[in-house]
Parts: structure tokens; C-alpha cells; sequence
């Protein structure tokens, strides 16, 4: 079993008090068990100003993460925070690490850290919380299907993108152990005895309508051509111009409908190339249709409600749950606080610690009609792991 602690700081100018004000709430002295740690996320000028870094020298764990924004933990919420949530147990084991840049060699990267901490603990690893790099270069889910691959295909992943201070994305970072890195894996298996459930809430295919829009052609993460014409010359004559805010393209989702009788992929556009490509935050193959959905704040409301409610009520939860948003979900607010507020009012007088924040490439499995758990990359979705 595991027992869990939320901690956080809002101090930003001086790197001891902020790590002090960690530390007053948890005593690593008495508070923690056999085996021990961390998860850390943060608004990225915490890592600029050495927070990060003062308080990972203080801390007797192992410790992995990434930048984002907008947080919450019990009675507390705010754009600008740091959040630690301390994992201890007698019976779980913990390996934590961070990958070498995944430019190089990314199947030989990812493959060798999975191997590196999968080795160093007793037994089999049954859950990892990965935290991966966002890159133009490549989309998300090649690295998180890497990473499924060098796991064997049957370890449930729960984690996210690295995302920046605000929408233009200029260096978001993953974290371990105090240092930051733009193109690395942030990686921490379990092992022993825990038993996650999973819960998710997505964007429903009924909310698309029909562009008759096939893509003809395209490269990793790029939408090259769309009915045969240029990527970016088919999406101003919907209106949407490479000049765009960036809001304004996260804000548009995009079923990819590959007729295989899975349910469509969800696409989130990155930003449209100078070249006229359509850059996606994952990959795309030629031949699919798309289609236009619709995201709204009624609908981010609703299904963040929904989903703690079916926290609460799941008898799932021994120690503590971790809940991932997509920042598209936080766009679609008039207020970006507006949903941190109702998962914050949701879970009060909730008897165990949680954590919130925004993600982009929300990676939880999903439950599939078997009856098993099937690993996945969700887009525009709120997800969430308890344990």
C-alpha cells in the first residue's frame, strides 16, 4: 500500500524559503516509510529561479516530473505553483530516471532507461508515470508507443507532455532530480504491491461534423496535403490561417477517422509550417477523413464534475488520485481557473490527497470492451489515477 503526500509552494524569489515551506508539510524525518518518491510539477520559472533544484537537494527521494501550469492540491489552487506529491511505501518499490536525448537513437534511449530501472527493482514493475518532452519534431505518441514497446505492451502508463509557462511554448521541461531537459523522457515504475484505477473523460465523436476532408499526404506529425492541396491551403478556407493565434488552433479539434472500426484518433494542431504542413501534437497517416469537433466550456465543466464524482463513489481510491487536464480543455474557459475551481469544490471533505494540473497529451489507459486496459494517448481529455 501506499500512503501519499500533497505539498506545495507558491514562492518564487527565494529558492530556501520555498523549499522550508515544502518541508513543514511532511516530515521526511517521520513521515516516510521503506521506500520513497516523488513527483513534482511546476510553473516553469520555478526551475529558472533554482526552487527546483534547492528543493531536490533536500529531499532523501528520488524525484521525476515536468513544467506546466495550473495547479491545484487540497484547498489550494492557483496558475503559479509548485506541487510535489511524495509517494511512501513498506511494500511498493519505486526507480525513477531520465532518459538520454531522444534525437539520438530514440528507440535505444527510452529502450536502455526502461531497462535500467525495471532491473534495479525486486520485482516486475506494475505501473510507470512517464513525463514526456514536447517536441515540434516528433509527435508525443511515437515516444509513448517507444516507450510501450520497450515495456513489452502490458505496463499501464499514466502521465503527460511537458508543457511551458504560457501557449507559445517556447521550452517546456521534464525534471529529474532537480535538473530539466527539453528532449528527455522523465520516467518512475512501481513495483509491488498497488492496484491504480483509471478514469477518463474525452471529447465524444458526436460533437464532429463532416469537412469532406481526406489527407493524401503525410510525414511523421505533418499534414503534408489534403485532397491533394497543400495542408495549410485547406485549412485557411475553413478560416484558419497559419497567422492564427496558437489558442485559436488548440482550440479546434480534429477527428482522424481511419475507418477500422476503432473509435477516431483526436488531433491537436500544433501550428501550421511555413510550408503549408499541418503540425500535429501526434502522428498521422494518409488516408484518413477528417472532421471538425467542438470543445465548450459547458462541456469541460460537466465532464470534470462527472469524472471526480466517479472517484468518489468507485471505492478505487486507498491513497491518493493524480488528474491530468488538457490545457485545450483550460483554453476552452472564458475563466482559467473556472475548472480548477470545480474540481476543487468536488473533492472537498475528500479524506485522501490529490493532485491537479494541465497536460497536453494526457496518457491514461482506457477500458476497453473485454474488460482489460488498453494504453493510450488522449487528446483534449481530463484524466485521472488513483491509487
Amino acid at each position: 500500500m501506499i500512503k501519499m503526500i500533497a505539498a506545495y509552494t507558491r514562492e518564487l524569489d527565494d529558492p530556501e524559503k520555498a523549499t522550508e515551506e515544502i518541508l513543514r508539510q511532511f516530515d521526511p524525518q517521520k513521515d516516510l516509510l521503506a521506500h520513497s518518491a516523488g513527483l513534482l510539477f511546476c510553473y516553469s520559472e520555478f526551475l529558472e529561479l533554482g526552487v527546483v533544484d534547492s528543493l531536490c537537494k533536500k529531499l532523501p527521494f528520488s524525484v521525476a516530473g515536468c513544467t506546466s501550469q495550473c495547479f491545484a492540491v487540497p484547498g489550494v489552487s492557483d496558475e503559479i505553483m509548485l506541487t510535489l506529491l511524495v509517494l511512501t511505501s513498506d511494500d511498493v518499490e519505486f526507480a525513477a530516471g531520465v532518459s538520454g536525448p531522444l534525437t539520438h537513437d530514440m528507440d535505444r534511449q527510452i529502450s536502455s532507461l526502461y531497462k535500467e530501472l525495471s532491473a534495479s527493482l525486486s520485482g516486475p514493475p506494475v505501473l510507470a508515470f512517464t513525463m514526456l518532452p514536447l517536441n515540434m519534431n516528433y509527435g508525443g505518441d511515437t515516444v509513448f508507443l517507444t516507450l510501450e514497446r520497450a515495456a513489452g505492451g502490458s505496463l499501464p502508463f499514466f502521465g503527460t507532455c511537458a508543457l511551458d509557462a504560457d501557449t507559445k511554448i517556447r521550452n517546456p521541461m521534464t525534471i529529474f532530480n532537480g535538473a530539466a531537459y527539453n528532449d528527455n523522457i522523465a520516467l518512475l515504475l512501481l513495483s509491488g504491491n498497488v492496484t491504480p484505477h483509471f478514469f477518463s473523460a474525452s471529447l465524444p465523436e458526436k460533437t464532429s461534423f463532416a469537412l469532406d476532408a481526406i489527407v493524401t499526404r503525410a510525414d511523421g506529425n505533418k499534414i503534408l496535403t489534403i485532397n491533394n492541396l497543400p495542408a495549410g491551403n485547406f485549412m485557411e478556407k475553413l478560416g484558419i490561417s497559419r497567422l492564427e493565434p496558437r489558442t485559436t488552433l488548440f482550440a479546434i479539434p480534429i477527428f482522424a477517422d481511419y475507418h477500422t472500426g476503432e473509435p477516431p484518433d483526436l488531433l491537436v494542431i500544433r501550428d501550421i509550417g511555413e510550408d503549408g504542413s499541418v503540425i500535429c501534437t501526434t502522428n498521422v497517416a494518409a488516408g484518413c477523413t477528417l472532421n471538425v469537433g467542438s470543445l465548450t466550456a459547458d462541456f469541460v465543466l460537466a465532464s470534470a464534475k462527472e469524472l471526480v464524482c466517479q472517484i468518489k463513489n468507485s471505492n478505487a481510491v486507498s491513497s491518493g488520485v493524480l488528474l491530468f487536464s488538457c490545457l485545450n480543455r483550460n483554453i476552452a474557459m472564458a475563466d482559467p481557473t473556472a475548472e480548477l475551481e470545480a474540481v476543487q469544490k468536488e473533492f472537498e471533505n475528500f479524506p485522501f490527497p490529490w493532485l491537479f494540473m494541465y497536460a497536453t497529451g494526457e496518457i491514461c489507459p482506457l477500458h476497453t470492451e473485454a474488460n482489460t486496459l488498453r494504453n493510450h494517448f488522449n487528446q483534449y481529455a481530463l484524466i485521472a489515477c488513483a491509487l
